[in-house]
């Protein structure tokens, strides 16, 4: 029989499945004349599940001959045929088998499946769609939650445990590609190719931390942010510029690490660190600073207003009492100059009362201010449009770290936390399919 007939006939096979759904539905309505819109859609939604499934099935054999062929091995050798092998796959469609061909090199023994190279078909029961999906999920909600949202959207049976072991298992390959590549930058294998950038703003960059709960206690977990601040109209603006297209990391060990992988991520979006200039945003820990220092040599460093006025009030507070006039008065005061970059009125001040009794709070201060000065020219800073406050890596903090794996009772590897939130950073980055490429196992050398 000609490959055009057999053609024919399983597409007369899948029509005729198609009919007798289409009929099930039809006998099901006039059973049920009461039927609301919701009754129907749910019957209708059973019955399509795996409707596809056959043609997708079709679809997928037609291609083995042109996959299989005479495959080479990686040495050279054409490698042997050596009988079918069937899997299932869990599909959006419903579940398909696959008959494909098994191959070994009889020279050094490497094995292989033409066909799930060609179709780029992972490892397990579900498939690369169905697999995306649920780390998607699993990236935004606890994994119990994650697999009852996504047996309610798509009907596909998936266990919080199986969720949980799919999703750490692509997020950790995902980290194994982001080190790889980290692994060239560091080695120079990679040159930045910057992109030119013609409209008004400039790049930012600032790293901050949130805990996490692990199985050996709490732990800092570092997030990062690279955005493009655009400068802001107004005088009542407390920033001098607004934080937009903002991209994340996420890194649960040293803050080095976090460094590398800040300075990666810059990359990653077309900076090149020694062409373009850098706002360095910090909340005056020195750690973040030596960061700072070690990737991005055209910088500008700048310390957070909102900590920058922490620092006031604590010297304001400490000195006159909180919630005192004299207090608020006196801190009133010191931003009014801070604002117009006035840093040595401020060092001025606390050094007044510093030398009074009762002035231990603003003499603690002075170190913090005297250190920070360089960092704390906020009139400058907003007249050339640097942002000057770190709401956004704040957020980050929040968004990216706490809201996934802080919730109650949640006690985590630093592993499985890293791999769920390698891929939650690439979610909140808004390049989740791009990224999706990269969460398969790294090839390994034959």
């Amino acid at each position: 029989m000609s490959t055009q007939a057999k053609e024919g006939l399983l597409l007369a096979s899948i029509m005729r499945q198609y009919e007798r759904r289409v009929n099930e539905f039809w006998r099901y309505r006039e059973a049920h004349p009461e039927a609301t819109l919701a009754d129907l859609e749910a019957k209708a939604r059973q019955l399509s599940h795996d409707c596809f499934a056959s043609a997708l099935e079709a679809g997928v054999q037609m291609g083995r001959e042109a996959a299989e062929g005479r495959p080479r091995c990686s040495c050279g050798r054409v490698m042997a045929y050596k009988g079918d092998q069937v899997r299932s796959l869990e599909t959006y469609v419903g579940r398909i088998t696959l008959r494909r061909g098994y191959y070994r090199c009889a020279s050094c023994g490497k094995r292989c499946y033409p066909l799930d190279d060609a179709l780029e078909v992972g490892p397990g029961q579900f498939s690369d769609g169905v697999q995306s999906g649920v780390s998607r999920l699993a990236a935004r909600h606890p994994f119990e939650a994650a697999a009852q949202d996504f047996r309610a959207l798509t009907l596909i049976n998936i266990s919080g445990r199986e969720v949980e072991r799919l999703s750490e298992e692509r997020g950790k390959a995902l980290e194994a590609h982001r080190q790889a590549e980290r692994a060239r930058l560091m080695a120079g294998e990679v040159s930045p190719s910057a992109q030119e950038q013609e409209r008004l703003g400039t790049w930012a960059v600032s790293l901050d931390a949130a805990k996490g709960h692990f199985k050996d206690g709490w732990h800092d977990v570092k997030a990062g942010v690279v955005f493009w601040a655009k400068p802001k109209v107004g005088e009542d603006e407390i920033a001098g510029a607004k934080g937009g297209e903002q991209s994340y990391i996420a890194e649960v060990g040293s803050l080095e690490q976090a460094g590398w992988k800040l300075y990666a991520e810059a990359i990653r979006r077309g900076i090149d660190p020694a062409r373009y200039l850098v706002v360095c945003l910090g909340d005056g820990a020195p750690g973040n600073w030596n960061q700072f220092a070690l990737h991005f040599p055209k910088r500008v460093e700048v310390l957070d207003w909102w900590h920058a006025l922490d620092h006031l009030w604590a010297a304001g507070k400490g000195v006159f009492g909180e919630g005192t006039d004299k207090a608020k008065a006196w801190v009133k005061a010191r931003e009014t100059e801070l604002w117009a970059g006035d840093v040595e009125g401020v060092i001025a001040a606390l050094r007044a009362e510093a030398g009074k009794e009762g002035g231990q709070a603003a003499a603690d201060e002075i170190h913090y201010f005297e250190t920070n000065k360089e960092r704390m020219r906020y009139a400058e800073f907003r007249a050339h449009g640097y942002p000057i406050g770190s709401g956004t890596v704040e957020s980050a903090c929040k968004r990216l770290i706490a809201a996934r794996i802080r919730e109650a009772g949640m006690i985590w590897t630093q592993p499985g936390a890293q791999a769920i939130l390698a891929l939650r950073a690439e979610l909140l980055s808004d390049r989740w399919d791009e990224a999706w490429k990269e969460t398969r196992p790294l090839r390994k050398a034959a």
